[in-house]
């Protein structure tokens, strides 16, 4: 009886815990402002990861994810970049 109270006792935190992050997530999904994040992205973020953090986004936000802002916001923030010297 005992170690099924454990597991229980580990497992209720833990599960709630996933539920609370998620939420948070979904909270940020529908707050964020997606040309602001594309822009940050789009300076910091390599060209060939871009492509692989869109998609990242669009499988945590699903539908709040906004492809058109975002893409304009990295266009943004890749024009933003500083280039190398003797260029």
């Amino acid at each position: 009886m005992k170690p099924i109270l454990f597991a229980l006792a580990v497992t209720v935190p833990f599960l709630a815990g996933c539920e609370g992050m998620k939420a948070r997530q979904q909270d940020r999904c529908q707050t964020a402002d997606w040309v602001d994040v594309g822009e940050r992205d789009g300076r910091e973020i390599g060209r060939e990861s871009i492509h692989m953090q869109g998609e990242r986004y669009q499988r945590i936000c699903g539908d709040m994810f906004k492809l058109d802002a975002y893409t304009k916001g990295v266009q943004a923030g890749m024009a933003k970049r500083p280039t190398p010297q003797g260029r």
